[in-house]
């Protein structure tokens, strides 16, 4: 899903597999990094590179020293200067020499997983790892992703570091059961957001939270497998885990074939509850412990 990219740099920079004349002196170890030429440019979940991104990487190159490709060092200061692009993936960066030409540079981007929205437009961006990327994606690309709805006075992180905030800390570590729950119940799950019950304490305990299909539906999944959860037991004291939540929907889809006519889902409760569109009741069949 996601190519490395490549590049070659020296007094010209060279990426992919080809290889130009770098200077006239091409036996020369000085080079200067910051002039460069990108032919391999990396997709983003498939998507082409936002032109922002790239136009990122080159303003860091800019500030790189010229530097001595004889010196050992001079590798690690590449290597450094390259994790500073706040949409790459610092683990993944390699550089190799590749005289007479320059350096050989390798790196993959970042996972983006989750759009922040607030008040419903996007504010951010997510990876993988929590950390926050660059903007750059139109509308019609960020809607492959997950959004977190987040309320007001919630600070966001800048491009390249992580969020301190435990709703968002918390919709990363939860994003894995997302995509385990899609799976299993072929449920159409666009965003997440923090139960409309919950209320911040001085404890900070994170959220629990609430998943919503495209239609509307929601699920109060409650805390994520990582997140401790004393309250989140069934009536059997039972805690309930990922999978004890899954098995329970998988149940009420029995009784309810694809959720038709149902508006709210609470999976995190003692017993199972089910709420109609206009938000009242639904009798179920059975419990679901």
């Amino acid at each position: 899903m996601h190519r490395s990219s490549s590049i070659f740099v020296g007094l010209i920079a060279i990426v992919g597999a080809s290889v130009l004349s770098s200077c006239a002196d091409s036996s020369a170890s000085m080079r200067d990094i910051s002039k460069f030429q990108v032919n391999q440019v990396p997709t983003v979940v498939g998507q082409p590179l936002p032109a922002q991104w790239g136009a990122m990487f080159g303003f860091v190159m800019t500030k790189a020293p010229i530097l001595d490709l004889d010196d050992p060092q001079s590798l690690e200061q590449i290597k450094g200067l390259v994790r500073q692009v706040p949409w790459i993936d610092p683990s993944t960066v390699k550089v190799h020499l590749a005289m007479p030409d320059g350096v050989r540079l390798y790196y993959r981007s970042l996972i983006p997983v989750l759009v922040i929205r607030q008040g419903g437009r996007a504010v951010g961006l997510l990876s993988k790892d929590g950390r926050a990327l660059p903007p750059g994606f139109r509308e019609d690309q960020l809607s492959m992703f997950l959004s977190i709805n987040i309320p007001d006075g919630i600070a966001l992180p800048s491009p390249g570091d992580s969020s301190s905030a435990g709703l968002l800390q918390e919709a990363v570590r939860i994003f894995p059961e997302v995509d385990q729950l899609k799976a299993l119940t072929k449920l159409s799950i666009v965003a997440i957001q923090q139960q409309s019950d919950y209320r911040a304490t001085e404890s900070e305990i994170v959220p629990p939270l609430t998943f919503v299909t495209a239609d509307g539906l929601e699920i109060e999944w409650g805390r994520s497998r990582d997140t401790p959860d004393p309250f989140s037991v069934d009536a059997n004291k039972r805690p309930l885990t990922l999978e004890r939540k899954g098995f329970r929907l998988s149940q009420l889809m029995k009784q309810f074939p694809n959720l038709v006519g149902v508006g709210r889902v609470v999976l995190d409760d003692p017993l199972v509850k089910v709420f109609d569109r206009q938000g009242k009741p639904m009798a179920l069949k059975s419990d679901i412990l």
